[in-house]
């Protein structure tokens, strides 16, 4: 029974961790938090050598005796332990971090050297110490400072209005889970990243394709394609992908306009309505997975409808031109991805004809039964549809 609860719980808990470390104040607390238990663990170390140093030369002139001595005069005669030793060593070297004092003090001259090396480390770290927790606080209030402002207005706008309490908190309530959502969306692309300039082509092309490759091979042709050619995918990754953001009721692609990329859904979920206008009807849902206007990599293709963002998305884009340069200078899998055209070609025209053909493309179960009729034999003469 404990098993089954320590499975059960652990990954809600990761998971609930993961969460709350992605709020500015959970992530400022976090900093402050690990740099306070990192001074704790150098004042315990300094604390610890201040103590071996002081029994070391208990015989002689040593703060130890003093401090027993000390200790025996106000509790009438009781000898202290080893833990009082510790804690009064702990104190001692706090306060060398701060303004404070206490009543142990150097009492011979390896315990005074020791005492001005852990004065110069302090004078070290505790300045980069405070340094941190100021610069951590202050991007902290810069992350919010705008949200607070404008929260301010709302309320100073629903009060002037005498908007009721009810409605009131419904709108902050609405206002703020989509400011999180914004908030949680928002994500660094590589653009945003200037010391990735830096990086050389080979290093970079690593790094297209570790973060691209396990997303384009969801479309089955680009999963045959990564099977037979590997190098040829990477490139894809690296000249022809990159990245972007959409924000809730945010238009990604209108009726009427060309199409130029491929779109994969990396995260969130998007409102797909065809047709000229957005549509009465129930509009389409595209979720996280999912991938649509595959269509340009093959023919040219002319938006049949309108997308935009249910909430914050990410999305990853392949250029079709890009695309198509890459695949136009390998023979090998120019034919084969001619051979896909030819069939892929034929699919959506008999699709128009039955006016079932929108911007979300075939069914995933019709691209794997023209990739299987791709690796067929008999379609070794068969022209391209690259160009048309």
């Amino acid at each position: 029974m404990f098993k089954f609860l320590r499975w059960y719980r652990m990954p809600r808990l990761y998971m609930s961790t993961q969460r709350f470390l992605q709020c500015d104040l959970a992530q400022t607390a976090f900093t402050i938090f690990s740099w306070i238990i990192g001074l704790f663990m150098l004042n315990h170390l300094i604390a610890c050598f201040w103590l071996l140093l002081g029994k070391g030369f208990e015989a002689s002139p040593s703060w130890v005796p003093a401090a027993r001595q000390l200790y025996m005069q106000q509790s009438h005669g009781e000898e202290p332990g080893d833990w009082y030793f510790y804690a009064t060593a702990l104190h001692w070297s706090v306060t060398l971090f701060t303004p404070a004092s206490m009543e142990v003090t150097p009492k011979n001259f390896w315990e005074r050297l020791y005492n001005l090396a852990a004065i110069l480390i302090s004078l070290v770290i505790f300045p980069t110490f405070l340094t941190s927790i100021t610069n951590s606080v202050f991007v902290f209030r810069n992350k919010t400072s705008d949200y607070r402002k404008a929260n301010h207005d709302l309320n100073k706008y629903l009060q002037d209005n005498r908007i009721s309490l009810d409605l009131s908190i419904r709108i902050q309530s609405v206002v703020l889970a989509h400011h999180e959502n914004k908030r949680k969306a928002a994500r660094l692309h590589e653009p945003d990243v200037s010391l990735l300039e830096l990086l050389p082509r080979s290093l970079k092309e690593q790094l297209h394709a570790q973060l691209y490759q396990p997303i384009l091979i969801r479309h089955p042709m680009l999963k045959a394609l990564a099977a037979c050619h590997e190098q040829t995918l990477t490139t894809i990754c690296d000249m022809a992908m990159s990245q972007a953001s959409l924000g809730s009721a945010e238009e990604l692609f209108a009726y009427g306009k060309e199409t130029e990329h491929m779109y994969f859904v990396v995260r969130g979920c998007l409102l797909y309505f065809e047709g000229p206008s957005p549509s009465p009807g129930i509009p389409e849902e595209v979720f996280a997975g999912d991938w649509f206007c595959d269509h340009a990599l093959w023919v040219r293709w002319i938006h049949r409808g309108q997308m935009t963002g249910l909430e914050p998305c990410e999305l990853a884009k392949l250029d079709c031109s890009s695309f198509r340069n890459v695949v136009g200078q390998r023979t090998m899998v120019h034919t084969m991805c001619s051979r896909f055209a030819e069939c892929y070609f034929a699919a959506i025209t008999h699709m128009l004809e039955c006016c079932c053909c929108n911007d979300l493309g075939c069914p995933a179960e019709k691209l794997d039964n023209i990739v299987r009729l791709v690796a067929m034999p008999s379609f070794e003469n068969s022209p391209s549809f690259l160009d048309k």
